[in-house]
């Protein structure tokens, strides 16, 4: 597998879909190795007990700390709200399988590092 140099100041909030149903909510500056990790079941407790299916949103930040921020804003009522309905309806990045989600930021971030 292609590794991708990790870009300074590049920071993931990522949503994905569990076995039980539920959204596990995260961030991270390498979202290829944590996609990874959760599909392991070493990516976070939830994830270990109840397996993901799909990594089916992120957004990409500019800090460490936005990041923490915008995890926080997700996991508040209005964000997992906004996270049901893209699960819901079609299109985008929602229901997109992880593996081509992952790739399309592979061929992006090599882009840019070029």
């Amino acid at each position: 597998m292609l590794r991708v140099k990790k870009v300074k100041d590049k920071w993931f909030v990522y949503a994905i879909l569990c076995g039980n149903g539920s959204i596990y909510i995260g961030q991270t500056n390498d979202l290829l190795e944590r996609w990874e990790l959760h599909k392991k079941g070493k990516g976070s407790q939830w994830t270990k007990k109840y397996p993901p299916l799909k990594l089916f949103y992120f957004e990409e930040v500019d800090s460490q700390m936005n990041a923490l921020y915008r995890e926080r804003e997700l996991k508040k009522t209005s964000g997992r709200r906004m996270l049901k309905r893209l699960l819901q309806k079609a299109g985008s990045q929602a229901g997109e399988p992880a593996e081509k989600l992952l790739e399309r930021i592979k061929e992006k971030m090599i882009t840019e590092i070029i």
